[in-house]
C-alpha cells in the first residue's frame, strides 16, 4: 500500500474534481454579501420548517416558489379546518 498524504484535507472523491476553488469563490462572495449595504435585505424564509435564506426585494418572503405554495396550503388548510374551540 501506499502512503497517503495527510498534509490536506480531501474534499473530493479520488477520481472527482477539486471542490476548493468553487469552495473559496462561496467563501468570497459570502464574505462580501456580509459586508455589503445588501446585507439589510438578507432574511430568513417566512416558511418556518425552512432554514434557507434570500436577499428580499418587494414583497417576497419565501426563498422559493415551494415555500410559497406550502405556506399558502398551510393558511388555507388552517382556514378550512375547525379548530374545535366552537
Amino acid at each position: 500500500m501506499g502512503r497517503q498524504d495527510r498534509s490536506a484535507p480531501r474534499v473530493a472523491a479520488p477520481g472527482q474534481p477539486d471542490s476548493r476553488p468553487r469552495l473559496a469563490a462561496l467563501a468570497i462572495n459570502t464574505a462580501d454579501l456580509l459586508t455589503s449595504p445588501d446585507v439589510e435585505r438578507l432574511t430568513a424564509c417566512g416558511f418556518p420548517p425552512c432554514n434557507r435564506f434570500l436577499l428580499r426585494h418587494g414583497r417576497r418572503h419565501w426563498c422559493s416558489t415551494r415555500c410559497d405554495d406550502r405556506a399558502r396550503a398551510t393558511r388555507t388548510y388552517a382556514r378550512r379546518t375547525p379548530t374545535g374551540d366552537e
